[in-house]
């Protein structure tokens, strides 16, 4: 029986899956994340933050709705 803020074994990396409904409803919480996922999902958000600035009109995305009306 899970119960709230139980920890639930997720994986991590490429391996890590969501909760399921179940331990979610519960109130258990996935795995932390490790420091290489949290610098890969920076790099992740940074890059596309690039892509909304620098390039937006250029590689066929919307720009950001913070210079679309620049």
């Amino acid at each position: 029986m899970i119960r709230s803020g139980d920890r639930i074994p997720t994986g991590t990396g490429t391996a890590r899956r969501r909760l399921t409904r179940e331990e979610a409803e519960a109130g258990g919480l996935p795995e932390p994340m490790t420091r290489e996922e949290w610098r890969l999902m920076y790099e992740a958000s940074r890059t596309l933050h690039n892509s909304y600035i620098y390039s937006g009109n250029l590689r066929g995305i919307d720009p950001h709705p913070s210079i679309r009306s620049k």
